[in-house]
C-alpha cells in the first residue's frame, strides 16, 4: 500500500472533523511539516490549562515520560492535568518515535483523575472550582471501549509508520541541526522566540542558522513561526470557541489587532469571518 502524507492528513481531518473526540500526535515525526498542525490540542480544558499558568514545558516533560512507556505497547492513562486519554506508539525500525494521542476523557477512574487536577491546580496557583467546571463541560464520558478506539487508530498507526519507513524521514540525520532546530521551532512556537536566542541555544551563529534553515525549508524562521501560528489558528477557529481575542495571545502575537491583519493576509479572511464560515460561530 502506498501510503501518502496527504492520506494521513485527510483520515485525520475526517476524524476531528466529526467533533467527538480529539486526536493529536506526538514525537520526532511531527517535524514532518504536514503534520504539525496536528501537534495542537484542541479541547478547551486541555487548551485553557496550557495557556493559563504556562504549563505548555511541564506537557513537553511529561511527554518524555510517555513516550518510555510506550515501549510496553498500548495503554489507556491519565496525565498530570487529570485527562484520560488512549496512547498508541509510533514505530520505525524497533524504536519508538512518536505516539497518537485519543481522548479527551473523564471517567474510568475518576478518583485519581480529580486527585490529579486538584494537585495540578494547587502546584499552579489556579482556581479548583473553574478548572473543574471548565472540564466537566470539556471532557468527554463514557469513555469509549478499547476495541472501538482500536478501529479508529490502529489504521492511523499502520499509515504513519508505513509512509515514515518508506520516506525515511526518520533516518539517521535526524539529529542533525536542522532537524533538532525545526523540532524545538514546532515545540515553542508560540512562546517568544528570537534568532539570537535561538543561535545561543545550538551555540552557532545567526548568519548560519537563518541560511541552514532557510536552504532546508525554503523560507526565513520568522516566516516559518507565523505560519505555524496561523496553522493553528485555522484549527482552533474552526474546532473551539475559544475567543479570537484569546487565541491571539495564546498563539504568540502582541495583539489581537496585529494577529487579525497576519491571518487575513495567509487566508484572505478575518478570524471572525473564517470562524464563520467554519460553522462555529
Amino acid at each position: 500500500m502506498n501510503v501518502t502524507i496527504e492520506d494521513i492528513c485527510r483520515y485525520l481531518d475526517f476524524m476531528i472533523e466529526q467533533g467527538s473526540y480529539y486526536i493529536t500526535l506526538h514525537g520526532d515525526f511531527i517535524t514532518i511539516p504536514e503534520l504539525i498542525r496536528y501537534n495542537i490540542h484542541l479541547n478547551p480544558y486541555c487548551h485553557h490549562i496550557k495557556t493559563t499558568c504556562g504549563s505548555w514545558e511541564e506537557c513537553i516533560k511529561k511527554q518524555c515520560n510517555v513516550l518510555e512507556k510506550c515501549r510496553e505497547g498500548e495503554f489507556y492513562g491519565i496525565c498530570y492535568a487529570g485527562v484520560g486519554e488512549y496512547v498508541y506508539p509510533v514505530t520505525l525500525a524497533g524504536k519508538v518515535h512518536g505516539f497518537i494521542s485519543f481522548g479527551s476523557f473523564k471517567g474510568r477512574n475518576e478518583k485519581m483523575a480529580l486527585e490529579k487536577l486538584r494537585h495540578f491546580a494547587t502546584k499552579n496557583h489556579l482556581n479548583t472550582d473553574i478548572l473543574l467546571k471548565i472540564r466537566d463541560d470539556c471532557l468527554i464520558e463514557p469513555v469509549p471501549k478499547r476495541c472501538s478506539v482500536d478501529t479508529i487508530i490502529r489504521p492511523l498507526v499502520f499509515m504513519l509508520e508505513s509512509y515514515l519507513e518508506k520516506t525515511s524521514q526518520l533516518g539517521s540525520d535526524s539529529t542533525d541541526l536542522y532537524s533538532s532546530v525545526l523540532r524545538y521551532i514546532n515545540t515553542n512556537h508560540t512562546m517568544p522566540l528570537s534568532m539570537k536566542n535561538l543561535a545561543a541555544h545550538y551555540n552557532c551563529s545567526v548568519s548560519t542558522l537563518s541560511h541552514l534553515f532557510k536552504k532546508n525549508c525554503g523560507m526565513s524562521i520568522s516566516r516559518y513561526i507565523q505560519k505555524l501560528r496561523i496553522e493553528d489558528a485555522k484549527m482552533l477557529l474552526c474546532h473551539s470557541n475559544i475567543p479570537v481575542t484569546e487565541i491571539s495571545y495564546n498563539l504568540g502575537f502582541c495583539n489581537p489587532a496585529y494577529f487579525s491583519e497576519v491571518f487575513k493576509k495567509y487566508t484572505g479572511l478575518s478570524p471572525k469571518e473564517y470562524r464563520k464560515l467554519s460553522g462555529t460561530a
